[in-house]
């Protein structure tokens, strides 16, 4: 699943279960995705990803310390 796809997902996938007040789609803009934000949040998360999240990954199967 892509970071992206997963940080939506967070966003509201648990709002079910929560009183209306504490809802995420009633806190507006103070949101944990903030529409005014979103293109420097996703740029953040493909960063992280890329530079992080992958490249611990990718470390793992290095077979050669310059790789």
């Amino acid at each position: 699943m892509n970071l992206r796809r997963f940080i939506r997902m967070l966003e509201s996938a648990f709002d079910e279960f929560l009183p209306e007040a504490e809802r995420e789609k009633t806190k507006g803009e103070g949101g944990l995705y903030p529409m005014h934000l979103r293109e420097k949040i996703d740029e953040m998360n493909e960063w992280v990803y890329e530079k992080i999240n992958n490249g611990v990954y990718k470390t793992g199967f290095a077979a050669t310390q310059e790789a």
